[in-house]
C-alpha cells in the first residue's frame, strides 16, 4: 500500500511534462490501490465490527458504532474516487486516441486535482486503520 499517491518521478510539473502513457500507468496503479482499499475496508466490516459487537458491553458497542460510521464514510469515498478515476482514465484513453490538445490540457489539470484528492483519501484510510488497531488494544474480546 502506498501512503503518498504521488508515486512517480518527482518533478514539480510532472503532470504537465509526462507523456500521456506515463499518466495512464500511474492511474492504473491508483486503480489497483483503490481496489485494495475497498477489499481492506470490507475485511474490517466482516471481522473487526463483528468481533467487537457486544450488546452487553456499552463501551464496545460505542467504539464499534464509531468505527462503522467511519467505515461507511470511507467506503462511499472509495467508491466515489473509483468512479472519478474511471472517468478520468476513460477521458485519458480518448485523448491518447484522438490527440485533441485542449482535452489533454484539461486532463492534466484534472489529474493534479485527482492526485491531491487520492492523497487525502490515502491519509484518511491510514488513520482509520490506526484507529481500529488502537481500539483493539483496549477492547479485547475477553473483556
Amino acid at each position: 500500500m502506498i501512503t503518498n499517491m504521488r508515486l512517480r518521478p518527482y518533478t514539480v510539473a510532472y503532470h504537465e511534462e509526462a507523456a500521456l502513457d506515463e499518466l495512464r500507468a500511474v492511474l492504473k496503479h491508483w486503480e489497483e490501490e483503490l481496489r485494495f482499499y475497498n477489499m481492506d475496508l470490507a475485511l474490517f466490516g466482516l471481522v473487526a465490527l463483528r468481533f467487537y459487537r457486544d450488546p452487553r458491553n456499552a463501551d464496545k458497542t460505542a467504539v464499534t458504532d464509531g468505527i462503522k460510521e467511519r467505515l461507511n464514510a470511507l467506503l462511499i469515498e472509495v467508491e466515489r474516487m473509483t468512479e472519478r478515476l474511471g472517468e478520468h482514465l476513460h477521458r485519458l484513453e480518448q485523448a491518447i486516441t484522438l490527440g485533441v490538445l485542449q482535452e489533454q490540457i484539461d486532463i492534466r489539470k484534472d489529474y493534479l486535482r485527482l492526485e491531491d484528492d487520492l492523497t487525502i483519501l490515502a491519509t484518511d484510510f491510514r488513520e482509520f486503520k490506526q484507529a481500529v488497531y488502537r481500539s483493539t488494544k483496549h477492547l479485547s474480546p475477553n473483556k
